[in-house]
């Protein structure tokens, strides 16, 4: 999603997203937001309109505008810095997965992890709702692992559950080639985490079931 790519530097394999858009997409949304919550306040001229609803919605809309916008000149020091705005980090310590939008990390050792999945298709299906985000790198972790934090740290974390009830972590990947991406981890990735390259991954939670097709 928004041109990823990759890099191996610093004894780290890198998805990043090229510094300039990543500066452009935050300026983007955070006037999008303003913007948008500025037109609606303007509807509140119409006397047939729902004020309190109308200036909530306006309300909140400014508000996140403005956070991204107060927030550009940090996140474009730290991209610059950077040369890039890191999305997945792979080294020997562990993997890390970072919120992009508002810098928030989540970090996991490799202790917890039983292996990673390069899936080109990947899916999550619940009882009212089928999710497809296409080429997802998951993280899936041991099967004896209990996050240690309560429910909304839990949340917070980005830690999900597959159809099996199996904890994982996923993010969407660099649009490189998946052996590429998978020679370069194995240079970082302790011979005891097993990786995998499959063509499709389905975690269907409402029939409690996961599905794994090979190439």
């Amino acid at each position: 999603m928004f041109a990823r790519r990759m890099k191996y530097e610093n004894s780290s394999v890198i998805i990043y997203r090229d510094k300039w858009l990543a500066v452009a997409i935050t300026a983007g949304l955070g006037l999008f937001f303003f913007i948008g919550g500025i037109l609606v306040l303007r509807a509140l001229a119409d006397p047939n309109a729902p004020t309190l609803f109308l200036l909530i919605f306006a309300g909140v809309w400014i508000l996140v505008g403005a956070l991204l916008l107060s927030y550009l000149p940090r996140k474009t020091a730290h991209v610059f810095k950077n040369k890039g705005e890191h999305i997945i980090v792979v080294n020997a310590a562990g993997v890390t997965l970072n919120e992009t939008l508002w810098g928030t990390s989540r970090y996991q050792s490799w202790d917890n992890i039983a292996e990673i999945i390069l899936a080109e298709s990947f899916a999550e299906i619940d009882t009212d709702s089928k999710a497809h985000r296409g080429k997802e790198i998951i993280l899936l972790f041991k099967p004896e692992f209990l996050p240690s934090f309560n429910q909304i740290e839990y949340m917070n974390s980005g830690i999900q559950k597959t159809g099996e009830d199996r904890h994982y972590l996923s993010s969407t990947y660099t649009e490189e080639k998946n052996g590429e991406l998978q020679r370069l981890l194995s240079h970082v990735v302790p011979t005891s985490v097993a990786i995998r390259v499959l063509k499709k991954v389905v975690f269907d939670l409402a029939a409690q079931k996961d599905s794994y097709e090979l190439h």
